[in-house]
């Protein structure tokens, strides 16, 4: 006969694990769940020739955190191992907000100079649906802006 004992109390502990590989270990920041071709895509090589494409790798949204990206065994990737910079940890003004058309911070504040910023979502909008949108190999979040 199985001894049935312990199953809640193993089933309990593994959705507490669960639980706590979605939280940033430095921040304590929930994690977002992010493909493993977005790692693949923004990570540099010597980061990315550590990765294992079995785990699950979340993103960090803190601005104040310097990790990016994480999983539930304790490896972590920050700033500096991303190809790019990444709107939600870097202030300046040429951080993309839009990966994939180029709208940074420092071009959405030269439309709204001119007047321009109705244009910005219509046009992104049409680039979205004219199949050209590549976020999650371009947005370090894995999805649209």
């Amino acid at each position: 006969m199985k001894d049935n004992s312990n199953c809640c109390t193993t089933a309990t502990s593994q959705v507490k694990n669960r639980q706590q590989a979605m939280l940033c270990p430095r921040c304590n920041t929930k994690g977002k769940k992010i493909k493993l071709i977005t790692i693949k895509s923004l990570l540099k090589p010597k980061s990315l020739a550590t990765i294992d494409a079995q785990e699950q790798y979340y993103f960090c949204k803190d601005p104040d955190c310097k990790i990016v990206y994480f999983n539930g065994n304790g490896q972590s990737f920050n700033s500096q191992n991303i190809k790019l910079k990444v709107h939600q940890k870097d202030s300046s003004p040429e951080v993309a907000i839009c990966y994939c058309f180029d709208w940074t911070r420092q071009n959405i504040a030269q439309a709204a100079k001119e007047n321009r910023l109705e244009q910005i979502t219509p046009s992104i909008t049409a680039h979205i649906k004219a199949g050209r949108c590549g976020c999650e190999v371009n947005n370090p979040q894995g999805s649209c802006c």
